[in-house]
């Protein structure tokens, strides 16, 4: 009996020295970032590229633009270049061999050249790295064919391609920091490349190259300019019978300084020295070296035109010069004469000494770039908004673009114009409506109709009604227009400040006639005219008051203390209302005042952010009014008009600037606002008065947002790429992630997974009513003692639905599989489930804890042990089950466990032990014998940790053995007494 005791504690010990796995509730864990109301969470944007700012204008003949759309020039047309969908033109050259061809390279680094009718003579795909983005034709040979020459600013690396497109030769200036300019000079009939650069150690060298021989020498000049990198440079060489002379220009591109000229004696290639150095006047920007008939060396800038011819210098100053071209005894200009401040003109020069003006265009007062190769000039205005193409001074082609847009969101849907065109943007399309040769100074757009008022010189104006096609031009001398309003009755407010006095007035124009009815004076410079029923409204910026008026004068003013006029709004609603923005003098933030008809004081928001927004009705009316404030923290207050009610939306921002937003009428009450490049959806929940947003990320430097046909939010975004249009449908996440799983052959005791030691399966199903942004399925396989055997990860992102089968076979001394899986929303809703999957490898065990040859017929115990879990234990007396009942309540995965039975019958009895994938165990006994069945599991007796474990469980078993000693005191003595 002892011997059997010491057995029992042996296995106890073993058994209670295995790694303590945890059973995880299996109930899916939930959380959220914020409350569970339904969220906005992102938004659909269907955009597309309208149009793209043009990059440069280079000087070509008729020079080129860059657009996405890939426009391209020559001879006075404009063509369209197809390339392919993400390549577009960075850089042309023109050249007039071979019946005039034009070079394209494009922003992949590949070549393309066109002949005279624009049809495609050769591609070649070398694919330059991007820092090369020059070409420039220049015959380096002699052979009477200009060679390619491909090069960057920043590059060290020169290519030579010939004509056809063929490499001739690869050249590295070792010590260049920055490529400034390329020439060609000849040296005793020899031809060689020059090339300007800026060196690594702070001086302006000029290298002498042969091909394919490489760099034959190097020369310093400017050196007055050491450690000054920013010099534009130009180089000219002059072949003269006896000598070869080059010719150096620079001036600074950033700042006011000398444009130098020095020139150079070339006896050889390794002999060149300086014959003068000297500056010729003042200038910035850039500087172009060129010849005439008369004045052999002529150095254009942007301030002065330089000409010598050796004898006699002639400084001319023409104003701001743009760009210029020379041929024979003609110069042609672009520029702003000197005495004019915004006047831009095309200007045909005879070369004299005064430089005389034969004749000149004038191109307006919008901010362009040229360039000029004689005969032809090509003109970019406002960024590409006009392209034009003239022949000395006559017009010849001219094209308008939706480029530098001024967007508003109005009752006929987003409006675009700039200074040449109106666009309206709708259906992902920006469909041009008007344009025009004059430039455009502003419109007015009404329910029916825009009015434009259009500048034809710098005396006539026109006022053009794109829907009656009605138009009248009307004068104004020495004055300049400051504002225009919205006609009433056919008559057009127009606001004038005149130029000797500035003196103010309004002037009355009838869309008619064009005359000009009446006039008024007034004390104010008119800012912005709005109508409002009868009369207009106006005001002059930073100024405390606003003035109503109508044809016949003055009909009343609006004081308003202690603010100045920022901008005014005339709403379109049941009662005429008036909106104005201020600013508040007493707290320096700004307020939004909300007038009557009467200029009477309705209602006042301060601390606001933006302009206000407003929601329409069906007939088209404004319903509601919203303000962003952040008076009591940032918080949106909606205005009804109808009764001036107002609802505070606090939100939990405190930082953001908000710059323009509006609202959209659709199911979800949702209004876009901008502040900072960022679009942002926001939903307003009346009956809770909350608020909730989402920021969607538009990567545009500035965004004006509208409402198009009443129901749809549209955006346009304008950054350095160009013009998008854009259709925002927003993304409503309702719900939280669901997570399906089921593992095959398993069976399940209260939160324990219990299988088979063999193939494992488990199918996943994960899914969202909108999009699920991230998740995890891992899966650890550990032995007893908690060391990972297994282990592996699944992830996936970004998906509404996603099924996985996941199948391993778990290594030998696998215990248990921890299976993790972790899913998040785009709603920032997250649900998470854990695993544990026990591997049973054997059958249970059975052991009495009583004597082999015992008869007691009270109670008998019975230590059952199974490497996962027991799931039943009964006895078998014939046909009789009777189950066995455990000693205590709990119960733990690879622990032993003691069972009871109660008064068992005399006779035979089967102990029987079944575990969860139904492996059995069977002990049969007698009372006064036991034997085990051949198929009991086999015992393993371990000695480790007997000295831990022995109290523990002879404090387990204590009551059992002092009952088991008292019946053998009884027996013993009760042998004695017999």
């Amino acid at each position: 009996m002892i011997g059997k005791l010491v057995t029992v504690m042996l296995l106890f010990c073993l058994l209670f020295n295995v790694g303590q796995i945890p059973a995880s509730t299996f109930k899916p864990q939930s959380y959220t970032t914020s409350s569970n109301m339904m969220r906005i969470v992102d938004a659909n944007i269907s955009s597309k590229i309208l149009f793209s700012n043009p990059v440069e204008v280079f000087p070509d003949l008729g020079g080129i633009i860059v657009y996405s759309s890939q426009l391209a020039s020559l001879s006075g047309r404009l063509v369209n270049i197809n390339l392919t969908e993400d390549e577009y033109i960075i850089d042309s050259e023109y050249t007039s061999r071979r019946n005039g061809s034009l070079l394209l390279l494009s922003s992949e680094g590949n070549l393309y050249m066109y002949d005279a009718e624009f049809d495609l003579v050769w591609s070649a795909y070398f694919s330059f790295p991007k820092i090369v983005e020059n070409i420039t034709f220049l015959d380096i040979y002699g052979d009477d064919d200009p060679e390619i020459i491909v090069w960057g600013q920043g590059s060290k690396e020169i290519f030579v391609l010939s004509l056809e497109g063929y490499p001739l030769g690869e050249i590295s200036i070792d010590d260049s920091s920055i490529i400034k300019a390329l020439g060609n000079i000849t040296i005793y009939e020899e031809k060689y490349l020059l090339v300007a650069y800026y060196d690594l150690y702070g001086n302006y060298q000029i290298a002498i190259i042969g091909i394919p021989d490489g760099v034959l020498n190097t020369f310093s000049v400017l050196a007055d300019y050491f450690g000054e990198p920013g010099l534009a440079i130009d180089l000219m060489s002059v072949q003269t019978t006896n000598d070869t002379k080059l010719y150096v220009a620079s001036v600074m591109r950033d700042s006011l300084g000398n444009v130098t000229l020095e020139c150079f004696d070339v006896l050889s290639t390794d002999n060149v020295s300086l014959e003068f150095s000297k500056s010729v006047g003042y200038s910035d920007r850039w500087v172009k070296l060129t010849r005439s008939e008369q004045y052999p060396i002529i150095v254009a800038s942007r301030r002065i035109i330089y000409a010598s011819n050796y004898t006699c210098d002639v400084v001319v100053e023409l104003g701001t010069i743009y760009s210029v071209a020379v041929s024979g005894e003609r110069l042609i200009v672009t520029r702003t004469p000197k005495d004019l401040s915004y006047e831009k003109y095309i200007s045909l020069i005879t070369i004299n000494e005064n430089f005389s003006v034969e004749s000149e265009i004038y191109l307006g007062t919008s901010n362009i770039k040229a360039q000029s190769e004689f005969p032809y000039t090509i003109v970019s205005f406002d960024n590409g908004a006009k392209v034009s193409i003239y022949n000395l001074t006559q017009l010849l082609n001219s094209k308008c673009y939706a480029a530098d847009l001024h967007i508003e969101c109005t009752q006929q849907g987003v409006i675009a114009y700039n200074d040449f065109g109106i666009f309206v943007l709708n259906n992902n399309s920006a469909r041009k409506i008007y344009e025009t040769e004059n430039q455009i100074i502003s419109i007015k757009v009404t329910s029916t109709d825009i009015i434009v008022l259009e500048r034809v010189n710098d005396v006539y104006y026109k006022i053009v009604s794109t829907g009656s096609h009605q138009e009248v031009e009307f004068s104004i001398i020495d004055a300049n227009i400051t504002s225009f309003g919205e006609p009433i009755n056919n008559t057009v407010p127009i606001g004038i400040l005149e130029a000797q006095n500035s003196t103010a007035k309004i002037i009355f124009v009838d869309m008619v006639t064009g005359n000009i009815t009446s006039e008024m004076n007034i004390s104010f410079v008119p800012t912005k005219i709005v109508s409002c029923g009868e009369l207009w409204l106006s005001y002059e910026a930073i100024e405390d008051r606003i003035y109503a008026f109508n044809v016949q004068g003055l009909r009343g003013m609006k004081f308003l203390e202690d603010n100045l006029v920022v901008d005014l709004w005339a709403v379109n609603s049941q009662e005429n209302l008036i909106i104005v923005k201020t600013i508040d003098t007493l707290h320096n933030y700004y307020n939004i005042i909300v007038l009557g008809e009467h200029l009477e004081t309705l209602l006042t928001v301060d601390n606001v952010r933006g302009n206000p927004a407003y929601r329409f009705s069906c007939d088209s009316l404004v319903s509601e009014i919203f303000v962003l404030t952040r008076e009591h923290g940032l918080s949106i207050v909606s205005i009804n008009v109808s009764d001036m009610s107002t609802i505070e939306f606090s939100t939990p921002e405190s930082n953001l600037d908000f710059v323009s937003w509006i609202y959209n009428d659709s199911p979800y009450g949702l209004s876009m606002v901008l502040g900072a490049g960022i679009l942002r959806l926001i939903k307003l929940n009346y009956s809770l008065v909350s608020i909730e947003f989402v920021d969607i990320d538009t990567h545009f430097s500035d965004i004006s947002i509208g409402i198009v046909n009443g129901s749809l939010s549209w955006f346009v975004g304008l950054n350095s790429s160009g013009v998008y249009i854009a259709n925002v449908y927003p993304i409503i996440d309702e719900d939280f992630p669901t997570i399906d799983a089921s593992i095959s052959g398993i069976n399940i005791y209260g939160n324990v997974f219990v299988s088979l030691a063999q193939n494992f399966s488990m199918l996943v199903t994960i899914s969202d009513d909108q999009e699920i942004e991230y998740s995890v399925l891992s899966i650890s396989i550990l032995n007893r003692n908690n060391e990972t055997l297994y282990s592996d990860e699944i992830e996936a992102e970004n998906f509404t639905q996603k099924t996985m089968n996941y199948s391993v076979n778990p290594p030998n001394g696998s215990y248990a599989l921890n299976i993790s899986i972790f899913v998040e929303d785009i709603a920032g809703r997250g649900i998470s489930l854990e695993y544990w999957v026990f591997l049973d490898w054997k059958k249970p065990t059975i052991e009495p804890m009583f004597p082999q040859n015992t008869t007691s017929t009270e109670t008998l115990m019975f230590m059952v042990y199974d490497d996962v879990l027991v799931k039943s234990v009964y006895a078998m007396v014939g046909d009789k089950i009777i189950p066995l009942e455990p000693v205590e309540a709990e119960i733990s995965v690879g622990k032993p466990r003691m069972y009871m039975l109660r008064e068992p019958p005399r006779g035979r009895i089967t102990i029987i032990a079944v575990d969860y994938v139904g492996r059995t165990a069977r002990l049969v006994i007698n009372l006064g014998s036991f034997s085990s069945s051949t198929n009991n599991a086999v015992i393993i007796i371990s000695v480790f940790g007997v000295g831990v474990m022995l109290g523990f469980i002879l404090q387990l078993i204590a009551p059992r053995l002092r009952k088991i000693s008292s019946e053998l005191v009884a027996k013993i003595r009760g042998s004695g007494e017999q």
